[in-house]
């Protein structure tokens, strides 16, 4: 038997869940590949000198994000944004914390 999960029908138009099999739900196509978005972090937490755990915190409470990336998860589209709205915002805010500094 597959696994079924529910996802919302709202992205058909329909205000209700349903259940439909594992097999019938495809990402977007512009989202990246979990371990795509897992090198992304973790190059910009070598650059940012922040530890991975800690990155997991700020970004999304969730100290152990990375390491259940390295373990196989993989993270929604919402949880997607919010990782790279984090990141997007913490370079703006680092960069203009730098041309201050200058």
């Amino acid at each position: 038997m597959r696994p079924t999960r529910k996802i919302p029908i709202a992205l058909l138009g329909y205000p209700k869940y349903r259940l439909c099999m594992a097999d019938d739900i495809t990402p977007p196509k512009d989202e990246l590949p979990a371990a795509d978005l897992l090198s992304e972090i973790e190059a910009f937490c070598q650059e940012h000198n922040m530890p991975v755990s800690i990155f997991g915190g700020r970004a999304l409470n969730d100290f152990a994000f990375v390491s259940a990336l390295r373990k196989g998860r993989d993270p929604g589209s919402r949880t997607r944004r919010k990782v790279e709205g984090f990141m997007a915002a913490y370079a703006a805010s680092a960069s203009q914390n730098s041309a201050k500094a200058s």
